[in-house]
């Protein structure tokens, strides 16, 4: 498994197990306190089985870890009530950027969930050399890397994976295949999945035609929730005196994808990634990490098949948008007293065009330049100290120093209608200039063998997007097409935005069985986040006529204050096993979050309420069996400005069975198993059918719902 520097995170949800026990789902790595957390082998198995929203969906059960629901590939992680562009996130090391106003390609849907190997999460005091232009933890994703040979026996192996799940019809199919010598390796992947609109675990609305002209819904069925997509992974590598040289080049296609809680569907997608990487351990210990890289996404939206196609004389409404993320990032390491000292610098530009071809009627004559030129640029130099101080103490102690610059080109509307706003804005000056001071220092220490602890003081500092800074339009149809919260509201932008400065305190404590029969942590912390970027009313004379009446709202983003406090608790307690069942565990987990805009007082938006989970795991020879209860409780705190929708608690019941016998693997299993209707707190509204794109097409107050009972099966093969 490859490892990454050391840095402090949150609490493990359990500990490494012994041989011949169940294994955890989260483990830590054995570094003493100062440890990241990772997902293993055998947890990631488990959850590419089971996953539904893409590779996002691997971080479920991890402490203060939620999703929120958008397409069938692309939901987004949301850790300790932070989320989207707010995490750092990097996809086998590349740091794509989202090329989308509604972010539908945001960085987790690049990655697909069969072809993932391993993942690593920093969530609380995020070190600098991992940290930079984030509010929250950084995640980092990784694919299978080729393999050398040892010993002088080449490796030739053929990897097979056949999944199918029967709420939705989804299918997955992944084939892949290495060859590895002494000095060379390759290794190729391809993962293709479908699949149709997925129901609810009951009737939400009425049975009927998606639209006008459109076929026809049940009335458990969710409406634009089909998707389809194609990854495929060419990776060498190269072994030399030098080093180790490493390219990856990733390419992802999607014919379609529906997306229910946003006002159209993405149409046309296509990625393309490139990144090479040299690793050189010198004779001293020093080593030596480099990367190049470069994301290029093109991106077209428009309607589905669900959704209303003709708007008077317009044939659609066209959008379409093309990103290049790319970057340069070195790290040296090496020895340092009684510890490891690092120092790093990285480079990153991302470069955006987004327009809207003229589909007729208002939609026309010209196309419509939402974006046009857009760049956002940062450069960084960061050094820190990780290691054993006096008494036994661990200690991480990093600064770093961060440069963004942003600017945007002019734009101009459909047509004379648009001409003075596109006026005004051309007119201002838009290129922003930004610097960042980032810090973190954590100190760990374990007073007797099975009780640590760990405190973590961290500043992170995040400039805005360039969505939250340069949409121009206050027109109601331009607002809709920028939203990026699933919330069905309209976003203006605004240049003016300050970079957020977020301050956070942490603590874990972990207390467990030295022989490994229990385990439990408990982790609070504490966020105080400056110029935090939330929502204000539009003040356009437009938007304020239209937030007059009820239903979604038209809104610009603001500097507020903020703040986040939350308490994660797990604990693992090993049972008496019956006769015939070699090993018994219970694991149970909970979250609790309290987020407010202090100057307004109003709730944060995406914010989850108390949740938690509840597993019984037994294993019997080469078979595990694992019932749990998924639990979330009802969330009346919500975003007033943005006009959220309160949902209820609920509680799930998942059943998942796993065998496998060298390197075959079995996964069978039951979603959601008694059917219950439940509608996640982050998902937003229900906008699948109908005019979606019109101010009243589609009803507000609909909560998007998850999916009822799902039976699904995984069976995998290596050669």
């Amino acid at each position: 498994m490859r490892r990454f520097p050391l840095a402090l995170a949150l609490i493990a949800a359990g500990t490494p197990v012994a041989a011949g026990e169940i294994e955890d789902v989260i483990v830590t790595a054995p570094a003493g306190p100062l440890a990241t957390h990772l997902l293993d082998e055998q947890a990631l198995a488990a959850r590419r089985a089971s996953a539904t929203g893409g590779a996002a969906a691997l971080l479920r059960g991890l402490p203060g870890a939620a999703l929120r629901p958008a397409g069938g590939t692309s939901a987004l992680p949301v850790v300790r009530g932070l989320a989207d562009e707010r995490l750092r996130v990097r996809i086998d090391g590349a740091e794509p950027v989202a090329s989308c106003p509604n972010h539908m390609n945001a960085p987790f849907s690049l990655a697909a969930p069969a072809l993932v190997e391993e993942v690593t999460a920093w969530i609380s005091a995020v070190p600098v050399s991992q940290g930079g232009d984030s509010l929250g933890g950084t995640l980092v994703v990784e694919s299978p890397a080729p393999r050398f040979a040892e010993g002088g026996e080449a490796i030739r192996s053929l990897h097979l994976t056949s999944g199918y799940r029967d709420n939705g019809d989804g299918r997955t199919l992944a084939v892949g295949g290495e060859l590895g010598g002494e000095r060379l390796a390759v290794r190729y992947d391809l993962a293709v999945e479908k699949a149709l609109d997925y129901r609810a675990g009951g009737r939400f609305k009425a049975a009927g035609p998606a639209a006008a002209g459109r076929g026809w819904l049940a009335a458990d069925a969710v409406g634009s929730s089909a998707f389809e997509r194609r990854n495929q992974r060419l990776a060498l590598a190269a072994l030399s005196h030098a080093g180790r040289f490493e390219l990856d080049v990733g390419l992802r296609d999607i014919p379609f994808e529906g997306f229910p809680n946003q006002r159209m569907d993405l149409t046309a997608g296509q990625d393309r990634s490139y990144t090479l990487r040299h690793t050189h351990t010198f004779a001293d210990g020093t080593s030596w990490v480099a990367r190049l890289y470069r994301v290029d996404q093109r991106h077209e939206m428009n309607f589905g098949r669900d959704r209303q196609r003709f708007y008077g004389p317009a044939d659609g409404m066209p959008m379409e948008s093309e990103g290049v993320s790319e970057g340069i990032a070195t790290l040296v390491e090496r020895a340092a007293g009684a510890g490891r000292a690092r120092f790093g610098a990285e480079w990153h530009d991302f470069t955006y065009d987004e327009w809207w071809p003229p589909s007729g009627g208002m939609m026309g004559p010209e196309v419509f330049w939402n974006l046009r030129d857009g760049r956002r640029e940062r450069a960084a130099l960061f050094a820190e100290w990780e290691g054993a101080v006096e008494g036994d103490y661990r200690l991480l102690a990093g600064l770093r120093r961060e440069w963004v610059t942003a600017d945007a080109g002019p734009v101009q509307g459909y047509n004379a209608q648009f001409a003075a706003e596109a006026a005004a804005f051309n007119a201002r000056s838009r290129k922003r200039a930004e610097d960042h001071w980032d810090f973190a220092l954590a100190l760990g220490h374990a007073p007797f063998p099975g009780l640590r602890w760990e405190v973590g003081l961290t500043r992170k500092t995040r400039s805005p997007s360039l969505h939250e800074r340069y949409p121009w339009s206050s027109n109601g149809m331009a607002m809709r097409m920028v939203n990026f919260f699933g919330d069905g509201n309209g976003y203006l932008g605004n240049p003016d935005l300050e970079p957020e400065i977020a301050h956070t305190a942490s603590l874990a404590v972990t207390w467990e069985d030295p022989a490994g029969a229990w385990s439990w942590t408990a982790a609070p912390y504490y966020s105080w986040i400056e110029d935090y970027i939330d929502a204000v009313p539009c003040p356009a004379p437009a938007c304020v006529a239209a937030n007059a009446q009820p239903g979604f709202r038209y809104l610009t983003f603001a500097n507020q204050r903020a703040r986040l406090a939350g308490l994660d608790l797990a604990g693992r307690l090993r049972l008496p096993a019956p006769a015939g069942v070699d090993a018994l565990e219970l694991a149970a987990a909970a979250s609790y979050l309290d987020g407010e805009n202090e100057r307004t007082g109003d709730g944060l938006a995406g914010t989850m309420p108390l949740f938690g989970s509840l597993a019984l795991e037994a294993a019997k020879g080469l078979g595990r069996l694992r019932l749990e209860w998924e639990w979330v409780a009802d969330r009346d705190e919500v975003s007033r400005v943005r006009n959220e929708v309160p949902t209820a608690g609920y509680g799930l019941v998942h059943l998942r069975l796993s065998w496998q016998r060298g390197d075959l693997r079995l996964d069978l299993g039951a979603e959601n198993l008694l059917d219950t209707y439940h509608e996640s707190p982050l998902a937003g509204a229900y906008l699948g059918q109908g005019a979606t794109m019109s101010a009243a097409g589609a009803p507000w107050g609909v909560p998007l719902p998850g999916p009822g009972r799902a039976l699904y099966g995984v069976l995998s093969l290596t050669l």
